[in-house]
């Protein structure tokens, strides 16, 4: 996509229970060398007062810097 990953390291661990199936969850954080304008960047304060997260993935809200 032209973002340029630095790193990938693990951030945690989450499960998700849906009524028929169990979802095991690993998180990366990725920074990016470069950002692309196609997407919508933000940092984790602006990310956790405005944006629309899956509950699914919840958990790792506070995992995020």
């Amino acid at each position: 996509w032209g973002c340029e990953p630095e790193s990938a390291s693990p951030c945690g661990t989450a499960v998700h229970i849906f009524t028929h199936l169990e979802w095991h969850m690993t998180g990366y954080l990725i920074p990016c060398g470069r950002e692309d304008p196609r997407f919508r960047w933000a940092d984790g304060e602006t990310r956790r007062a405005s944006h629309a997260v899956p509950t699914a993935f919840r958990a790792f809200q506070s995992m995020l810097p």
